[in-house]
């Protein structure tokens, strides 16, 4: 599930229209849905402190690269793996799919888990995450984009789920002696034979 590399480059030098139209059907499916998605509560946000700062990181001060290049290879990536995963799950009713991605895909359902959003029993899980993985200034995971109450929306939460293969570090979590922490439950191995782990308890 992806974008072919040579696209990937033509978009982050010439943006969406440099997609031919085999690859601009396949990555990109209905441009005028497509671009909407963009008016997501919570999108400017995510691009704010998300993939503005994979950009950075990435790419420093190198003045060739384009912040809003990355951002729209970012939606055709994130878009193809959604459009992607629809066609086969229609090829297939009924199988469980399950997409192995990069974090940047999932990290706070605005990516690839917000573009599949109109579909049913769809569910993000992020593995082992780090303080860095999850853009944090601090140690700590991060577990949503905002704590202001007063967006008028709800802040985009890190995942639906996420999961631990080991114990992590105590400092990793927001608060070790509090077994709610925002939308999230951390389970820390009562009920797995010594494994923590942590799950959401959103709807």
């Amino acid at each position: 599930l992806g974008v072919a590399r040579d696209a990937v480059g033509r978009v982050q030098t010439r943006g969406v229209a440099a997609l031919n139209d085999e690859e601009r059907q396949r990555y990109v499916g209905d441009p005028k849905r497509f671009f909407e998605y963009t008016e997501t509560p919570g999108f400017d946000m995510f691009v704010k402190r998300c993939i503005d700062r994979r950009f950075r990181d990435r790419y420093g001060d190198d003045p060739d690269a384009s912040a809003a290049g990355y951002l729209a290879s970012s939606m055709v990536r994130d878009q193809a793996v959604a459009n992607e995963a629809v066609k086969l799950l229609g090829e297939r009713p009924g199988t469980l799919l399950v997409a192995i991605v990069d974090a940047d895909r999932v990290a706070f359902n605005l990516g690839t888990r917000g573009r599949l959003a109109p579909s049913k029993n769809v569910a993000s899980v992020l593995v082992n995450p780090t303080a860095a993985s999850t853009l944090s200034k601090t140690t700590r995971l991060r577990l949503a984009l905002s704590d202001d109450v007063t967006l008028g929306y709800k802040p985009p939460t890190l995942a639906d789920l996420v999961v631990f293969s080991q114990s992590p570090p105590p400092n990793l979590l927001t608060h070790m002696l509090n077994p709610i922490d925002g939308a999230f439950k951390i389970d820390f191995g009562l009920s797995t034979g010594g494994t923590a782990t942590t799950t959401s308890t959103a709807a």
